[in-house]
C-alpha cells in the first residue's frame, strides 16, 4: 500500500518546519519515541498477538526526514507477520509505503526490488 498526502494547516507545517531547524535533535527524539514504544510493545504480548522483533532507521536533515521500519508481528502463535514500513516528509508533504507478508513464505523478487527503489 502507498499513499500520499499534502499539508495545508498551517500548524502542521510549521511543526515539520521546527523538525527540520533542528535535524539532530528531531531524529534523536525520534529514535527514542520509538525505541520506549517497540520495548513497551514487546512486553505487551499474549496468545492473540506479539511482537517479535523489529529494527527502524530514522533519518533527518534540513529538507527533509525519513523513517524505516521492519516489524515482525505473531498473530495467534500459529501467524507470523513482517511489516515494511518506509515514510518520508518534506516541508509539504508526506509519502508512505506499507508492505505487509506473511514470514512462512518468500517474497517474490519483483516486490523486493520496487520496495527497494521505492522513491520519495
Amino acid at each position: 500500500m502507498t499513499g500520499s498526502f499534502t499539508a495545508k494547516d498551517a500548524d502542521f507545517r510549521q511543526e515539520l518546519a521546527n523538525i527540520y531547524a533542528t535535524p539532530e535533535e528531531s531524529e534523536l527524539t525520534a529514535m527514542m519515541l520509538l525505541q520506549d514504544a517497540f520495548n513497551r510493545l514487546r512486553g505487551f504480548r499474549n496468545e492473540y498477538i506479539a511482537l517479535e522483533d523489529y529494527d527502524f532507521d530514522v533519518k533527518v536533515d534540513t529538507n527533509k526526514a525519513k523513517l524505516d521500519m521492519n516489524v515482525g508481528v505473531g498473530i495467534f502463535n500459529d501467524l507470523h507477520f513482517m511489516n515494511n514500513i518506509r515514510m518520508a516528509t518534506n516541508k509539504d508533504s508526506a509519502t508512505f509505503l506499507w508492505l505487509l507478508r506473511n514470514k512462512n513464505f518468500e517474497v517474490e523478487p519483483e516486490i523486493t526490488k520496487v520496495v527497494d527503489q521505492w522513491q520519495f
